[in-house]
């Protein structure tokens, strides 16, 4: 069963308060968000945080010490309960429910003025209260993706995991350094202030850095995009502010307020509040969608309407993102790239990896072709071995959830030249869990790739599209298997050799290939490919075992329930 899933039903504790998970509404990087009620009707949210180090553990406990340790207040999200278990490192979060976000809106229509003004009164005030704790409260991660509506039509703001007490003076190299690493790790680059961007101008990062973060946040609101590109530098430091002269003007005088390069200039966010709020009047709440209705257990699920993805796998993500397939509109596919694709030590960010996927398999905004191509010629992969490997993950999982692979055939010459590229002792041994990826996923790709060129007939899971096959599938299925095992194999132990979670966590487009060969063999040749199947179940069996993929990937709970390729995508009716 897949993480997504295993808790759907099931009634648990978490502190003084018991409840039944009724849906998943949502996922991050180690946590999923499901809807939950308790015995009396009232709905809450469950954030399950699987923090898998002590590392994160404690950055996510950090979330609960911030809201436990100040009063409530109308606009900050309410936290009801919390429980850890610090041997597992796992984190139980019961907070209101919240069934309006600002992203949301944005994704469908252009808010109103006096939305507009709600959401931005509501995020500066909450902002001033926590910059009037002693010591101040910095969030550090101000954005419209952390404003939500509480059932009662109020904005919220969440995500308290990147707010800290400290203010760093940057005076020395030691605490530039420090800064650095806690800034690159905690805050949303296109949202930091000058003086976060260049920590050599040794100007104090403090609350100030969350009013820059506030402009970026208006700006978004009003004009539905950011106002600077993900990997933007210079017009950060030089502050530029393009308004377009029909722009209103109080939104306009409050942008200019806010983006300052001098952040001895920018307003308090208290003062920002008192504006605001003078501006937005007496009307302080933001409509609610329908309230959502339980159907009866044991009801059937409404059918038809446009193609969709079925449950099931690592594709049991989706199937309750709709608003993350939403978001994607209003961010931009490239932006979820590069979010997805950074050099840094950490694994992909699995929320931003989900919404390209979302994104190619519904044709948003570009198709997988466009994608893929942006991956791999527009990302600096040359520059950092974890932005290539991370790059082919990205670009392996795409594979794996498209009807048809043919036109992606040409992939190949791009992951030979990557490959080729690190293949000549281009990175340092700090690197060898990425360089592992990096030969392991290319190639993967080319074998996978030059498969689906023999046999079009096949979906990216292996699924057979037209229920035809050709007479050379059985044997080509079996040398596939074979191929895929003994690279998956050499990846994971690479990755488990090399002690690096984030090759672990890319090992997983392999393992997944891994199950749907076997399962290819099982439908088409399950006698010549016996021997196959059981090497395919061993290394299923040993990644069963690891952190993420343990929950990443929807394992057969038996060899003898192996199964077959089933359709991943399904036709109108």
């Amino acid at each position: 069963m897949s993480g997504a899933s295993q808790f759907i039903g099931k009634t648990l504790t978490i502190g003084k308060h018991t409840v039944t998970v009724k849906e998943q509404i949502g996922e991050g990087g180690y946590a999923w968000v499901y809807r939950v009620v308790d015995a009396q009707g009232q709905e809450y949210a469950w954030k399950y945080v699987n923090c898998l180090s002590r590392e994160k553990f404690l950055q996510f406990k950090k979330e609960a010490d911030v809201l436990q340790s100040i009063p409530p207040h109308k606009h900050i999200i309410k936290l009801f309960d919390v429980s850890y278990d610090q041997n597992r490192f796992i984190i139980n979060f019961l907070f209101e429910l919240a069934p309006q976000t600002a992203i949301n809106i944005l994704s469908k229509r252009n808010m109103t003025r006096e939305e507009i003004l709600i959401f931005f009164a509501a995020i500066c005030e909450a902002t001033a209260f926590l910059h009037a704790q002693n010591p101040p409260i910095i969030h550090r991660d101000l954005k419209p993706e952390n404003l939500l509506v509480a059932s009662d039509g109020i904005p919220r703001l969440c995500d308290f995991g990147s707010a800290t007490t400290k203010i760093y003076q940057v005076a020395n190299v030691k605490e530039i350094n420090e800064a650095s690493d806690d800034i690159e790790q905690n805050t949303t680059p296109n949202f930091r202030a000058p003086e976060m961007v260049d920590l050599y101008k040794r100007v104090p990062i403090g609350p100030a850095a969350d009013v820059w973060a506030l402009g970026c946040t208006l700006y978004k609101l009003v004009f539905r995009q950011d106002l600077y590109k993900i990997e933007e530098r210079l017009p950060i430091l030089q502050g530029k502010l393009n308004i377009p002269p029909d722009t209103d003007k109080d939104f306009a005088n409050l942008l200019k307020m806010c983006i300052q390069v001098d952040a001895k200039r920018r307003p308090t966010a208290a003062r920002l509040a008192e504006i605001a709020t003078n501006l937005r009047g007496d009307k302080t709440t933001i409509a609610l969608p329908p309230k959502r209705v339980d159907p009866p257990a044991g009801a059937p699920r409404p059918s038809g309407g446009a193609p969709q993805a079925q449950e099931g796998g690592v594709m049991g993500w989706f199937s309750s993102i709709q608003e993350t397939f939403r978001s994607v509109v209003a961010q931009g596919s490239e932006g979820w790239v590069v979010k997805a694709t950074f050099g840094d030590n950490n694994p992909p960010v699995s929320k931003y990896v989900r919404r390209i996927i979302v994104d190619s398999i519904r044709h948003t905004n570009v198709d997988v072709n466009q994608i893929t191509d942006f991956i791999l010629t527009q990302r600096p992969w040359q520059s950092d071995a974890r932005i290539a490997a991370k790059c082919l993950y990205l670009v392996s999982l795409l594979t794996q959830y498209q009807a048809n692979l043919t036109s992606l055939v040409p992939v190949t010459v791009k992951t030979d030249q990557i490959m080729a590229f690190f293949s000549q002792g281009r990175s340092d041994e700090s690197m060898k869990g990425a360089v592992s990826v990096i030969n392991g996923l290319c190639v993967l790709l080319r074998t996978k790739l030059m498969l689906h060129a023999a046999h079009p007939e096949l979906e990216g899971n292996l699924y057979i599209a037209d229920g035809k096959t050709s007479d050379k599938l059985p044997e080509d299925a079996v040398k596939y298997a074979k191929a895929v095992i003994e690279c998956s194999r050499n990846l994971l132990k690479s990755a488990k050799a090399a002690k690096d979670f984030s090759a672990i966590v890319m090992c997983q487009p392999a393992i997944d290939e891994t199950l749907h060969a076997a399962r290819l063999l099982n439908k088409v040749s399950p006698e010549q490919g016996k021997d196959a199947i059981e090497d395919a179940l061993k290394l299923l069996n040993e990644a069963q075992g690891l952190p993420y993929l343990a929950s990443a990937i929807d394992y057969p709970e038996s060899p003898d329930k192996l199964g077959v390729p089933t359709p991943r995508f399904v036709a109108a009716k």
